[in-house]
């Protein structure tokens, strides 16, 4: 079974908006599409919908002439993709009168015509997805849609699911297609008078999570607050690093940010990996020589292979003891050594490798200054047979 995922535009409408019928009603101002204005005219959404499905159930998408010209974006593209009973079709409407009558429209071809089961086929009206109000759209239409899609993506696990931003917006293809990217989902869509489905397999790209991990904090309290001062969003940030991650926001007022389209998708992946994500180990010099010089029995090689292959939960489950200054000992195993390290976005930076009584004797010391055990290298670790 597969689910899909779909944007709807007003292109149900274009094919009946020209039937004689319809003309007669709007005589020489009848539009090309259906419009919230002529929605209003025919009696509201229920009488609108009433009135123009009969004449789109009717079409048959077996003619390949009708198919692809005079049914609607998202039934050709459907159609191609060869949508069967068993599967699940989202349609995501825009916030709009004529975009919610179209998208009723296709769901109900989808259930008449394709043989996909009423209970499988559900139409979403996304908050916001409007080209009236641009901040509205930009603000409220692209976060709602990037969520509604995480959400029903991660119901399936992304298993079986397919982004098919065929019809609606053309501005949430970018934004479809990252998601698609970041989630192993294939994107597919089918240009306008076109006999073949594109197909963007899901490619190996990742947000650059060490950088932006640090920002967590932030991007979630701009998620809640929804608008931040730009000091307050990037405390802490370096110069190169609020250029690296200037895509996460966008400045609603001087002084005052709140999170882009992309600063959700980044914020989502980020959520989505939670405690998954494995570590990247980085050791002192000195723990390096404290390593050098451990007894075999410590087996500290093994300890870091154990730590770069384990998620932050698992590591954290390991504290023996935490310090003021953010750092903490782990007891690795049931051995005499302890190390001292701390976390620095989802990097684990290990400060010594100390003996019980050593360890005992640093309890008590003062904060630990991170540059006088700089510089800290990556380890590398092998992969685990």
């Amino acid at each position: 079974m597969t689910r899909y995922l779909c944007t709807v535009g007003t292109s149900a409408s274009q094919d009946i908006i020209r039937n004689p019928q319809f003309k007669a009603r709007f005589g020489d101002n009848a539009p090309a599409r259906l419009t919230p204005e002529t929605v209003e005219q025919l009696g509201g959404e229920d009488a609108a919908f009433a009135a123009m499905q009969p004449l789109f159930i009717e079409l048959d998408h077996r003619d390949e002439q009708t198919l692809r010209r005079r049914l609607s974006a998202e039934v050709h593209s459907l159609a191609r993709l060869g949508v069967s009973a068993d599967d699940e079709v989202f349609l995501f409407a825009t916030d709009t009168p004529d975009g919610m009558v179209c998208a009723r429209l296709v769901e109900s071809y989808l259930v008449g015509r394709l043989g996909v089961e009423a209970r499988r086929a559900r139409v979403l009206r996304i908050e916001g997805l409007q080209v009236d109000d641009g901040e509205r759209f930009r603000r409220t239409g692209i976060v709602n849609y990037i969520q509604t899609v995480r959400r029903l993506g991660e119901e399936r696990a992304w298993s079986g699911v397919v982004l098919n931003p065929t019809g609606g917006f053309k501005a949430l293809i970018p934004y479809t297609t990252l998601l698609g990217m970041l989630f192993g989902a294939p994107v597919c869509y089918i240009f306008d008078n076109g006999r073949e489905i594109i197909t963007l397999p899901p490619m190996p790209i990742e947000f650059d999570l060490p950088r932006l991990e640090p920002r967590r904090a932030a991007l979630e309290e701009l998620e809640e607050k929804v608008e931040l001062t730009e000091d307050r969003f990037w405390v802490g940030a370096s110069h190169e690093t609020r250029e690296a991650l200037a895509a996460l926001v966008e400045v609603t007022r001087p002084g005052w940010v709140t999170l882009s389209g992309l600063g959700l998708i980044a914020l989502e992946r980020l959520r989505a990996l939670g405690g998954q994500r494995r570590s990247h180990v980085f050791l002192s010099l000195k723990a390096w020589q404290d390593i050098h010089n451990a007894p075999a029995d410590w087996d500290c090689l093994g300890q870091l292979d154990t730590l770069a292959h384990s998620t932050r939960e698992q590591i954290n489950a390991r504290i023996e003891k935490k310090h003021s200054d953010g750092t903490f000992w782990l007891k690795p195993g049931r051995t005499a050594d302890r190390w001292r390290v701390e976390w620095e976005g989802d990097a684990l930076l290990v400060y010594r490798v100390l003996e019980h009584t050593e360890y005992e004797r640093a309890l008590n010391s003062q904060k630990w200054n991170r540059s006088a055990f700089a510089p800290f290298i990556p380890y590398s670790r092998p992969p685990l047979s």
